[in-house]
């Protein structure tokens, strides 16, 4: 009668379904997105464009000279597992009211 019960017991577990999880790194990727420290103002730095690192940076609003803002990439960090860095950008401007973003890797 034990060796019923163990046999049962043991085409059970191999009737269990297997689940296919799905990749993590297509789940978890990273997505361009830029970090501004500083709030939008009525004149400024604007981002977008075909420039990769100033495109990211919001269109729709204007931030003030002297504004820094970080552009994360799409690429993550093997080590930490982290987003990387791509650029930090700062904007510049003059006295004639000029200003544009200026990004370095």
């Amino acid at each position: 009668m034990k060796r019923l019960v163990c046999v049962a017991a043991c085409l059970a577990c191999n009737q269990a379904a297997l689940v296919t999880l799905p990749d993590a790194a297509a789940e978890d990727a990273c997505v361009a997105h830029a970090v501004a420290f500083c709030d939008a103002a009525s004149s400024g730095c604007v981002g977008g464009g075909s420039d990769p690192y100033v495109g990211v940076l919001p269109a729709d609003a204007a931030f003030p000279v002297g504004c820094t803002a970080n552009v994360i990439g799409t690429e993550r960090n093997t080590v930490t597992g982290v987003c990387k860095l791509a650029a930090t950008c700062t904007c510049d401007g003059d006295d004639a009211g000029n200003a544009a973003w200026t990004c370095a890797p």
